[in-house]
């Protein structure tokens, strides 16, 4: 009985070192270093299990040839959770950063594999045991910048390529948590994951808000919060002024690569173009970069009315189209990655800058501003020079306005049967009738041809109350007054 008791102690004690090698997993490949390719390459691989494991006697190489792995510093057993990082025999240790507790390797070879790892043919790195068995097959890719490495994401997730990306650090990890490893914890949203229904809703009606939570983290999450607002101050942040509700909590765990639904209904009180935010409040997160999305939300009426069109200037007296904008909105609305588009051209940025225009207020997109501004120096209000400005057709155009590409604020096909007249603007009788209707449109009676921002002869409006001119001209972030 004392034999046999020793015999299992010295098999158990035996197994904690050498059993367990398919926890071995290749984790980094530096093919392409910045240092010379006879010095600077190396291969990382990590212990997944909860055993230490002698390599001794284990190879690592290419597909057409392999070298033995040796001892540099620190012996031959990797212990769990530890990483071990495979030199070239020639490297000087100038250049990587390798921590004091990863295992320091190298191969008994002058290079990897046969001549090196090359940088224009993908190569498969092959890790064997002792006993010849393939731990670890991969072939990476050659489409990193020079310096960059592959890096696994997931340790235990094989060695497929959707598990492999390019190192975010420059000379890669080596000894370190890969750049693109899957957090432990590491909820988010995309804007892709948020709904509304009715998707046209009216105001004081009861909306529905849909949201996918997904968990790209490797671990279960826990406890978390969801907080809904509106961005009324337009800075892409929700203030706690904005929160539409209290934070609502979701008890539920969602396990790794899974998503759960989350729902809420509210109704919206004004009529107007919000923009929806949603955050995740998870103290966990290891990666806050992903926990915000936003969505545009028109609430009744579309929210802005192409007003007056511009599309027939004199010719030889330096003018410019322009076009004319009204907010419907009772709201403030934010111009800021909005679009104008043609029959022809492809949307065209109005501003890249925050541009908020007032309920029942006006604005003006024009090719030029400065000579719109000496065509009618007595008119007051906001202007924006759009930098690539689209050429209006004379015998018929078609006017369209986007706060996002799956969305059309007004869009308006327009004839020149409608009214063509050079030195005269083509005006909009009311922006309560349908924007495409051609009695809804009729040549300016004014003296001057046109009635930018102000009350017209030909249709009773309310006129701006403004006393500056506001100008954006492109790439200012300050308005010009």
């Amino acid at each position: 009985m004392k034999i046999h008791a020793i015999f299992l102690i010295l098999f158990f004690h035996g197994s904690l070192v050498f059993s367990a090698d398919s926890d071995i997993v290749l984790n980094e490949v530096m093919f392409n270093p910045v240092l010379s390719e006879n010095s600077g390459e190396f291969l990382e691989i990590y212990n997944t299990g909860d055993d230490p494991v002698d390599l001794t006697g284990w190879s690592i190489g290419d597909q057409n040839d392999s070298d033995t792995i040796i001892e540099r510093e620190g012996g031959m057993i990797l212990q769990t959770g530890q990483y071990g990082v495979i030199l070239d025999p020639n490297y000087d240790d100038t250049v990587y950063e390798i921590p004091e507790n990863a295992l320091i390797l190298q191969i008994d070879g002058s290079t990897f594999g046969s001549g090196g790892l090359s940088n224009s043919t993908p190569e498969t790195i092959i890790l064997e045991n002792t006993a010849g068995d393939s731990i670890a097959l991969y072939t990476y890719s050659i489409d990193n910048a020079d310096g960059y490495s592959d890096e696994k994401r997931d340790p235990i997730g094989g060695d497929d390529a959707e598990n492999w990306g390019n190192s975010e650090i420059l000379h890669g990890t080596p000894g370190f948590r890969n750049s693109v490893a899957l957090s432990q914890h590491d909820l988010s949203i995309t804007a892709e994951d948020i709904r509304f229904f009715p998707s046209q809703p009216q105001a004081s009606e009861p909306v529905t808000i849909s949201m996918t939570i997904q968990n790209q983290g490797s671990e279960a999450s826990q406890s978390f919060n969801i907080l809904i607002g509106y961005d009324i101050n337009f800075d892409g942040e929700m203030q706690e002024n904005e929160r539409l509700t209290e934070p609502i909590e979701i008890t539920e765990s969602i396990l790794p690569a899974d998503s759960t639904e989350a729902q809420w209904v509210f109704e919206t009180p004004l009529l107007g173009l919000y923009r929806l935010i949603i955050e995740l409040d998870y103290q966990l997160d290891e990666d806050i970069g992903d926990n915000r999305a936003s969505i545009l939300m028109p609430v009744g009426e579309l929210p802005i009315a192409v007003n007056e069109i511009y599309y027939l200037p004199l010719t030889g007296e330096g003018e410019t189209e322009w076009i004319e904008l009204f907010c419907r909105s009772q709201l403030p609305l934010n111009l800021q990655d909005w679009s104008i588009e043609d029959s022809n051209a492809s949307p065209r940025l109005i501003t890249e800058n925050v541009f908020v225009i007032q309920p029942d207020q006006y604005v003006i997109l024009t090719a030029d501003s400065l000579a719109f501004i000496d065509r009618y120096p007595d008119q007051f209000s906001e202007l924006i020079q759009v930098e690539e400005w689209l050429s209006l057709n004379n015998g018929g155009d078609q006017v369209v306005v986007r706060p996002n590409q799956s969305m059309y604020a007004d869009s308006i096909a327009y004839d020149s049967e409608w009214g063509a007249s050079s030195g005269v603007s083509l005006e909009r009788i009311s922006v309560d009738d349908a924007s495409n209707v051609p009695n809804n449109w009729g040549l300016s009676i004014d003296a001057d041809g046109a009635t930018p921002w102000t009350k017209r002869p030909m249709i009773l409006r309310t006129g701006i109350p403004a006393s500056i001119r506001t100008v954006l001209l492109p790439g200012n972030a300050t308005r010009f007054r």
